[in-house]
């Protein structure tokens, strides 16, 4: 995991920010650790919604 020095508006806030590199729909993506929640490899989703022309996807925890 890679770690990256904070720009000085919000370096107050944390020393660094650590991001976890993944590939989401084919497309290389950079999120920082705390907005993980959980990984789940190959979801299944059961429910798919549009709003405002966007693809929403759900699935549940059983």
């Amino acid at each position: 995991m890679k770690t990256f020095e904070l720009p000085k508006s919000i370096s107050s806030l944390a020393e660094k920010l650590q991001v976890v590199e993944m590939v989401w729909q084919g497309v290389p993506v950079q999120i920082p650790k705390f907005a993980i929640y959980a990984i789940i490899e190959k979801p299944i989703f059961d429910k798919v919604v549009f709003k405002n022309g966007r693809q929403i996807r759900f699935f549940a925890f059983c």
